[in-house]
This record gives structure tokens, C-alpha cells and sequence, in this order.
């Protein structure tokens, strides 16, 4: 294993980068979460599929812990060829972005603002919200209807989603997809996705544990798994 590494290391050093091997023994998942921390590092990139013995190679074990419990952002990556089309200009980089108001979502934003700064990048900023939360936000009063609210409240909500983006965002034009749902909605978010042919998705992570994440759900996980 520890020839298998340097034979790597070795490699990458020949693209360029500055690279250092480690042999770290334990649940890699949980060594990822140790090693990726502020001021080490800025992010952290793993395979999308992995599991946390050799006979369980499947979705989830070591990308979405990972994800779940790293104090930096999590790249998961299922094939490398769009993002690296991107790094050598041929193309922009298409990104959904998940937002809900939070402030992890805000976060989100920020770090594509970011990714902006390496280069072109189409934007759309994905709102998927549950009709009785937002009517309450808005101050709303009456029955639902199956649709989940009316042509004039979506308007207010794109309205909403587009100024707090945009603040976040700063230049740069992007695209708004608001809609209610009565489903899940990372399910929902995950089809919105494809639908606008998205290279990445970037979505905050409120980091819930134990009985919260229990009651609360994860999207962000939702998302990985879909």
C-alpha cells in the first residue's frame, strides 16, 4: 500500500502541484474529518464511491460522513472530465446551487463566488420550499391549494431568492428556479438540477447529529445519495 502511494504522489508531482503522502490507518472517513481542518486546508476532495470496508464499495459510507462532518467544504466527485474541461477553458462550468435562506446556504453561495474567480461559471440558484413555511414567512392567511401558492407569491419568492443571491453572488448574472413542493425536496432539488444540466451542485450543510438529523432530515445528504 505505502508503494502504491508514492507511486501516486510521484505522479501528481509531475502535473505541477505540491504533493504530500500520507498513510493514515483507521476509518477513512473519520481520518478525512481529522486532517481537513481550517488552516490545513481550504477543501476537501473525495470519490464519490467508497465504503468503509472492502466489500462495501457503494454510495455514501466515506463521501457522505465526510461531507456530513468536515469543518471545510466537501468536493465529491463522480467523474473528473467536466471540471477539468473547465480548469482548461474549453467550457463553463454549469452549477446548481441549493438555497433555503439558512445561513449554510448563504455559505454556499459564497464558495461559488469563489469558483467564479477560477473561471466562467453558469449559475442557477435552486429554491425548493415547502408551501405552509414560506406562506408563514410572507404573512400570509387562507387554504392551499395543491399547487402550493399563487402566481403573485412565487413572483415574491424569486424576488426574495434573486436580492439575497445576488447580494451573495455580487457580479455576475445567474439564474432563479423557485417552486413549491410537497415532496422532499432534495429529491425534488436533485431533478431540478438535471433538468438545467448541471456539471455540480453545491449545497450547504446544517451538520445536524443524533436525534436532530434523525428529525430533521438532510438534503445535502439526500443530495449525494440522488
Amino acid at each position: 500500500v505505502t508503494e502504491r502511494l508514492e507511486r501516486e504522489a510521484a505522479r501528481l508531482r509531475t502535473t505541477g502541484g505540491t504533493v504530500q503522502a500520507e498513510l493514515a490507518r483507521g476509518l477513512a472517513d473519520e481520518q478525512l474529518v481529522v486532517r481537513a481542518q481550517p488552516g490545513r486546508c481550504r477543501l476537501l476532495v473525495v470519490g464519490a464511491l467508497g465504503g468503509r470496508t472492502a466489500g462495501r464499495w457503494v454510495l455514501g459510507s466515506v463521501a457522505e460522513r465526510a461531507a456530513e462532518r468536515a469543518a471545510v467544504p466537501t468536493l465529491v466527485i463522480r467523474s473528473p472530465e467536466t471540471l477539468a474541461a473547465w480548469l482548461r477553458g474549453e467550457r463553463p462550468l454549469r452549477v446548481f446551487v441549493a438555497f433555503d435562506f439558512s445561513r449554510s446556504a448563504e455559505a454556499a453561495l459564497a464558495w461559488v463566488r469563489e469558483l467564479r474567480e477560477l473561471g466562467p461559471c453558469a449559475v442557477v440558484t435552486g429554491f425548493v420550499f415547502w408551501p405552509p413555511e414560506q406562506r408563514a414567512r410572507l404573512g400570509g392567511t387562507g387554504p392551499l391549494t395543491l399547487e402550493g401558492c399563487s402566481a403573485e407569491v412565487l413572483a415574491m419568492i424569486q424576488r426574495d431568492v434573486r436580492t439575497r443571491a445576488a447580494e451573495v453572488l455580487g457580479s455576475g448574472d445567474f439564474e432563479v428556479r423557485a417552486e413549491a413542493n410537497w415532496g422532499r425536496q432534495d429529491v425534488r432539488l436533485a431533478e431540478l438540477a438535471y433538468e438545467c444540466g448541471a456539471d455540480l451542485i453545491v449545497a450547504g450543510s446544517h451538520q445536524y447529529h443524533g436525534f436532530e438529523r434523525l428529525w430533521h432530515g438532510s438534503v445535502s445528504r439526500g443530495l449525494l445519495h440522488h
